[in-house]
């Protein structure tokens, strides 16, 4: 019994040096990145497909991704963008399809993936990125929009994921990438939807990657990129926070989203250091909480929400 007692102690410690050693690589491996010389992402086997890719931020992943040689698939429901999109890439002498799809239904996902993989080939990267908020209080919300939030934000991903994956699964290769938010964190006034439906998608990012782990196809990546608000023209808003933080690019986030795609990131923040303030949270009482957040966002930030209500390609 006491050998038995032995030997559980010996292989805690063990597994406990893997996980401090696990931590420490962590740590190192981006300094010996920085010190090693870059190479551009190559995705020239690579079929990519983006949902919301026609504008905003899927269009500028797509003209990224085009110039690393992939072959590039766009979904998105506004024609008029998908087709002017479309030309740009092609006319830089890159290869690019574009299909009419609306994300928030599963019949339309599941017909599109079987255009695509008949047409064009099979997707080996995944961007979930197509994207709706109403920016609307709680009681003040209508059902309807509010269906329509969850079926394009969060829906979307899992119906994509499960046309796609498969054949990713059976060569154990490929990368899903999916667009949240900041607000997956943190839920805020007037964007409760969007907040809740960002936050399934990380939850359903981390469990896509564990059950990977767990079926050993350590060949297909999960990447989940959390930016904050980027200059889109879907939502604009003016606080203390953004006098010091100004809106991101969207181009300065596309190109940090194939960097990490990449590599083979499993999560990146956008700034890197919300990633901390998001710890804040679960140390600070709720009233000291409250009191730091409207510091920054001040109590005029429901007054000075503006969110442009239409069907949204890739504008977070």
């Amino acid at each position: 019994m006491a050998s038995v007692s032995l030997s559980a102690i010996i292989l805690g410690l063990l597994q406990l040096a893997n996980i401090l050693g696990l931590v420490l690589w962590s740590m190192v491996s981006p300094l010996l990145r920085l010190c090693r010389k870059k190479h551009s992402p190559d995705f020239s086997c690579d079929i990519v497909l983006i949902t919301g890719g026609a504008q905003g931020l899927g269009r500028e992943l797509a003209f990224l991704f085009s110039s690393a040689g992939a072959t590039i698939v766009l979904w998105d429901i506004n024609q008029e963008k998908l087709r002017e999109t479309v030309s740009e890439i092609t006319a830089r002498g890159c290869e690019a399809f574009g299909y009419v799809v609306d994300v928030s239904k599963r019949e339309e996902i599941e017909k599109g993936a079987e255009r695509v993989r008949e047409e064009v080939g099979n997707v080996s990267v995944l961007v979930n990125n197509a994207g709706i908020m109403f920016g609307k209080s709680i009681m003040d919300s209508d059902d309807a929009q509010v269906d329509l939030t969850f079926k394009i934000n969060t829906l979307a991903y899992y119906r994509t994921v499960k046309s796609f994956l498969p054949w990713m699964l059976q060569n154990n290769y490929g990368y899903v990438v999916n667009i949240c938010s900041i607000v997956s964190y943190e839920g805020m006034p007037r964007l409760w939807d969007y907040s809740a439906s960002k936050a399934a998608v990380l939850s359903f990012s981390e469990t896509l990657r564990k059950e990977l782990r767990l079926a050993g196809k350590n060949g297909v990546s999960v990447t989940a990129v959390f930016p904050y608000y980027i200059s889109t023209g879907m939502l604009s808003y003016s606080n203390t926070l953004t006098s010091y933080l100004p809106p991101l690019d969207p181009k300065d986030v596309a190109m940090k989203t194939v960097n990490a795609t990449c590599e083979k990131k499993f999560c990146i923040h956008l700034p890197s250091f919300l990633y901390w303030g998001n710890l804040v949270k679960f140390f600070l009482p709720t009233k000291a909480y409250d009191e730091s957040m409207s510091l920054f966002f001040g109590d005029q930030y429901v007054t000075n929400l503006k969110v442009r209500n239409y069907l949204s390609s890739g504008e977070k």
